[in-house]
């Protein structure tokens, strides 16, 4: 398998099908919760670009902590967009 190859599926993991039940739960949590804090921070008319590159870090490290490793590419796309 080429390295190409090899990037190509571990960057398709998060939309796989059969990724595991706890990725897909946790990468479940990790959207909800920074779509709350995006809301709740409009809300509050304190949305900025600060705010939220602050919001998406704080998500990126939960999801870190929860797998202990970082997100794939692909798995940020899927979560944030």
């Amino acid at each position: 398998m080429s390295s190409q190859e090899s990037n190509k599926n571990n960057n398709s993991f998060a939309t796989n099908p059969s990724s595991p039940p706890v990725l897909t739960e946790i990468m479940k949590e990790c959207e909800q919760g920074h779509q709350k804090d995006i809301q709740e921070a409009r809300n509050q008319g304190n949305f900025s670009p600060d705010t939220l590159s602050s919001i998406l870090n704080n998500r990126s490290d939960e999801f870190l902590q929860k797998m202990g490793r970082p997100m794939t590419y692909s798995e940020m796309r899927a979560m944030f967009g």
